[in-house]
């Protein structure tokens, strides 16, 4: 490659780096005004995430039940306690 091609190439390169710190200044701005790529919803990943957070809510609900269990059976073995050190 001649000299006279790599210059014009690197002057191309310099003019594209300054362009695009031009636009990373702008922040947010640069970010909010990207296209929307996405038209529609994709049915696979919602089916998925509902599921996750049904699966979430059933765990938890079977998780807060045995904290119930937990809690009576803690009572339970602290009044046995006590009136066996009564005895």
């Amino acid at each position: 490659m001649d000299l006279e091609t790599e210059n014009r190439l690197a002057s191309l390169l310099l003019e594209e780096a300054r362009r695009l710190c031009a636009e990373a200044e702008k922040g947010v701005h640069v970010y909010l005004h990207m296209p929307s790529v996405r038209c529609q919803l994709n049915s696979r990943f919602l089916t998925a995430a509902v599921l996750g957070v049904h699966t979430t809510r059933l765990i938890l609900d079977y998780l807060n039940g045995m904290e119930v269990v937990l809690d009576q059976l803690s009572c339970f073995l602290h009044v046995h306690m006590r009136s066996s050190q009564r005895q």
